[in-house]
């Protein structure tokens, strides 16, 4: 690209760069590279030189409309081939570089690709890529906007090799005399630190290391943001090990475990298997995938090095094999709000027969079409919230606030049996520490909606600062309040949620919320409930649901979602009602402000050019998978065979950012 050309050259003079001039590769994989000395050309085994079409999963998370604007680069270290007798050879090491190339360039479709394998990755060169070449890439990439920098380049760098201990923890070079040569060693530490730097240059970075002891790649390791949402910058590595265990392959002539797994999890598309579930109106996965994060790769990988561990394996002196944890953790906490993401492939239901685009982020649906209902893992969702009762006790609100990461709070205000005692104390206290609260009451089959808002706004005050408020629409529970529903029947029952719904709407000037379970909601939704929003409550203690459990009838997308019931909250207790709202930061506050169904304003508000393009540019890279038996099969093995793991991975992940120095 000239415009590249250019404007490194430029750059590099603004900077004061030691080299007066940058030379340009003209051949194999690197033309149009521009390096310091064309003796790097020969490292590139990929360099994309040309308009390409922006994968609009990538232009999303990073802000960009054209590829021009952004660049994901690979930078892979492979040493399996040690020159001297006092080191043995990591044949695996050579397998992770043949695969990782390959997964960059024909799987992840980076732009450049940069190896340096054995004897090629010198001190000097690893040097020049990380400090040099690397940095300037990625500033290239950056904007200002509003006097801020915005950097909009992704950078990978991976190792596999030798690693050694001690506070001197190093990669050992292939040069090396012996794993004490300290003279042909790369310090981790210095891996660390050219990494924070270039943490300052890119919108994401991600270092995946497998070394013995890497985990002594983290120095103030600290747990940065969401290792699930990649719309925000981030910095982090992950490690195949901790700092005081040694990594393993598994089986003549394949990679590591480390990597085997990571590659393996991202291309068949198991590794994230909660990410974004299309569901129709009956219930049916339509299409589920297209993304890997982080933080469900990292939960993944330790699912898989507990299944090694629980087969007893030995090694060939026939001593037991027990692999160390992944580690991972925040390069730089100051940019990890997100973390870095791989493309993975779209399943397809049966009977599906093309993908669907749905934008990187929240949501409950699919643009332009709400009648299609989006879920993703309960960690997408950045403004959770809970819903109390008297039943919930004492609350030290105060906790809650500053220890439990919710934004809102729905407090019930009436119950079938009248005004829930709880309720004053609740909505000022909730107020005092600054959570946005909403009251509740439950729908009474017995009482007329006059009567029952005569209640409701007989102690809850209109004020322009809570949220919209909630008719709960449950099960009868009581005689007598079954004997009242069965009488009424469904159309009569119908039109007095209608009322009640317009009655509160007249009197708080917000649009109200319809809480109700699936099953029961489907019941009662014809398109005229089309104007209010849905509260969607569908759960189970460990918040898994399958997608049979999903179904929403008619085109109105869920607003909240009640996502599970068994939230433990500081300051309130275990088994706590859990709820995720469908949108990021600008929808909620529209939300607040109660002008019209939120959600299907924003499943509506779409431009249709600019949806079409995405659409075809998501189809043009989108890896769709029409088999269903294998993703099946997966997550009957993830659920019924590693639950256990999965959650010793997450507590075993979060001691290690406590006890990481």
């Amino acid at each position: 690209m000239l415009r590249v050309a250019i404007g490194l050259s430029v750059l590099w003079l603004l900077l004061g760069c030691l080299s007066a001039r940058a030379e340009v590769c003209d051949t194999g994989n690197a033309v149009g590279a521009e390096v310091k000395d064309v003796k790097y050309c020969r490292f590139f085994t990929h360099y994309e030189n040309g308009a390409t079409v922006l994968d609009p999963r990538i232009g999303e998370s990073v802000h960009v409309t054209s590829s021009d604007d952004t660049r994901s680069i690979g930078l892979i270290i492979a040493i399996a081939d040690y020159q001297n007798e006092g080191v043995a050879d990591v044949s695996a090491a050579a397998v992770d570089g043949d695969n990782l190339t390959k997964f960059l360039i024909d799987n992840q479709h980076f732009d450049e690709v940069i190896v340096l394998r054995d004897s090629d990755a010198s001190k000097d060169t690893i040097d020049y890529f990380l400090r040099d070449y690397l940095v300037k890439r990625g500033d290239f990439f950056s904007t200002q906007e509003g006097g801020e920098t915005k950097h909009k380049a992704r950078l990978l760098v991976a190792y596999s090799g030798h690693g050694t201990s001690g506070s001197d923890a190093s990669f050992v070079l292939a040069n090396a005399t012996s794993m004490d040569d300290t003279s042909a060693t790369y310090p981790m530490a210095s891996l660390r630190d050219n990494l924070k730097k270039l943490s300052s240059s890119y919108f994401h970075v991600l270092a995946l290391v497998n070394a013995c002891f890497g985990g002594n790649l983290f120095g103030d390791g600290s747990m940065g943001g969401s290792l699930n949402d990649f719309t925000e910058a981030g910095s982090h590595a992950l490690t195949a090990g901790p700092d005081n265990k040694e990594t393993l392959s598994i089986g003549a002539g394949n990679g590591s475990f480390f990597f085997d797994t990571l590659l393996n999890g991202i291309e068949e598309g198991v590794a994230d298997i909660e990410y974004k579930r299309l569901i129709s109106e009956d219930g049916k996965l339509i299409q589920q995938g297209g993304v890997t994060r982080l933080g469900a790769l990292s939960v993944y990988l330790d699912t898989e090095i507990q299944r090694i561990n629980h087969k007893k394996m030995t090694d060939k002196d026939g001593n037991p094999i027990e692999m160390g944890y992944a580690w991972i953790g925040a390069i730089d906490k100051s940019v990890a709000r997100g973390s870095f993401f791989f493309t993975s492939p779209i399943t397809l239901g049966e009977g599906v027969q093309t993908a669907m685009y749905v934008p990187p982020g929240p949501a409950s649906s699919v643009p332009d079409h709400p009648e299609v209902k989006v879920f993703g893992s309960a960690e997408t969702y950045p403004v959770k919230g809970i819903d109390v009762s008297r039943y919930e006790g004492t609350i030290n609100w105060k906790r809650v606030k500053k220890e439990a990461g919710v934004q809102f709070a729905y407090i019930r205000a009436v119950g079938i049996k009248g005004k829930d005692d709880a309720f004053e104390g609740h909505w000022a206290k909730a107020k005092d520490v600054g959570i946005d609260r909403g009251a509740y009451r439950i729908f009474n089959y017995c009482q007329t909606p006059k009567e029952q808002m005569e209640l409701l706004e007989s102690f809850v005050p209109v004020d322009d600062s809570s949220l919209p408020v909630a008719v709960s629409y449950e099960w009868p529970l009581t005689g007598a309040q079954k004997k009242c529903a069965s009488d009424d029947g469904i159309t009569k029952t119908r039109a007095k949620v209608l009322t009640l719904l317009g009655l509160i709407e007249a009197k708080y000037k917000k649009t109200p919320i319809l809480y109700s379970p699936k099953s029961l909601i489907n019941e009662l939704l014809t398109p005229d409930f089309d104007r209010y929003m849905i509260w969607l409550a569908k759960y189970t203690k460990t918040g898994k649901v399958d997608q049979s459990d999903l179904g929403l009838k008619g085109g109105n997308p869920w607003t909240l979602w009640q996502y599970t019931s068994g939230l433990t909250v500081p300051g309130i207790g275990d088994n706590v009602d859990g709820n995720v709202f469908f949108g990021g930061a600008g929808e909620y506050e529209k939300f607040k402000i109660g002008a019209g169904n939120a959600a299907l304003l924003e499943a509506k508000a779409v431009d249709p050019k600019t949806l079409k393009e995405n659409e075809e540019a998501f189809l043009a890279y989108a890896d769709v998978k029409n088999d269903l038996s294998a993703q099946d099969r997966m997550i009957a093995k993830q659920i019924d065979g590693a639950r256990r793991a999965i959650q010793d991975a997450i507590e075993n992940a979060m001691q290690k950012y406590e006890t990481v120095k």
